[in-house]
């Protein structure tokens, strides 16, 4: 590739207000590289309907989020990482729901640390590749799934 990488910044994720902070240091630090950037909405989307039709879903939303964009930038969790005690007994409480429709369409995401919250504890920057999707689209690994 001799043209340079095309990044896009979400702009519609949740997050609160130490995560968002992180995240924006994060982005002037790429910005920083001299790559251009934009601010586009993640394709979320609606997971919902089920996977029947996951292979449409997939290419139809990796050709929406990839269209002018090369990667996708935006922060992995929408809250810091809670304590144990405030945690309790329910595993949900640290919410998904910014990494949700990577991990339910396909599309090839990598989680960094891009700062540390209060307690000292990793905050995420995550990073949705096209170059990754192009790879497993050429292989057509993405098609295979482990051994049911």
């Amino acid at each position: 590739m001799n043209r340079k990488l095309r990044i896009g910044v979400a702009n519609n994720f949740r997050a609160d207000q130490e995560v968002s902070e992180a995240f924006e240091k994060a982005v002037d630090t790429i910005r920083n590289l001299g790559l251009p950037m934009s601010s586009i909405a993640a394709p979320f989307g609606d997971p919902s309907g089920g996977i029947s039709n996951i292979e449409a879903d997939r290419k139809a939303i990796a050709g929406q989020a990839f269209k002018d964009i090369d990667i996708l930038l935006l922060p992995t969790t929408t809250t810091t990482v809670p304590t144990v005690k405030d945690a309790g007994t329910n595993p949900q409480t640290l919410s998904l729901e910014n990494t949700v429709f990577a991990n339910y369409y396909g599309l090839p995401a990598i989680s960094v640390p891009c700062s540390f919250d209060k307690n000292g504890l990793p905050l995420g920057l995550q990073i949705v590749l096209r170059f990754a999707y192009q790879y497993q689209i050429a292989t057509e690994n993405g098609k295979n799934h482990p051994i049911k």
